[in-house]
């Protein structure tokens, strides 16, 4: 199985190799979740720039790529943006896009 994505331009190997490695070390039903850091304000731009590397480079193939802007009721200001990787070929494809529809939900909705 060859997981490891090759870069396009512009596009840092650090992130592939760590994407590759993931899948190939814990196997094709693994997923990664990511949360894009909003500690200096910058979330939205780590965000198009990651969905920009996603979508030139060789990875639409073979990954599937989910992800959603959350704002959580404490800090409305602050936008965060999660999202999950997993391999095309995962046996479980359909039920993790469910339980993050469910999550992302969740995460989103007022809370009591």
């Amino acid at each position: 199985m060859n997981t490891i994505p090759l870069p396009g331009k512009n596009q840092p190997t650090a992130v592939f190799t760590i994407i590759g490695r993931h899948f190939r070390n814990c196997g094709s039903d693994a997923v990664l979740l990511f949360h894009c850091d909003p500690s200096d304000s910058r979330e939205r731009h780590r965000h198009i720039v990651f969905s920009r590397w996603f979508k030139d480079g060789n990875f639409k193939d073979n990954y599937r790529k989910e992800s959603m802007e959350v704002v959580i009721d404490q800090d409305p200001a602050v936008k965060h943006y999660i999202g999950y990787i997993a391999m095309r070929e995962n046996q479980f494809l359909d039920r993790l896009q469910e339980e993050f529809d469910r999550f992302s939900y969740f995460m989103i909705s007022p809370k009591s």
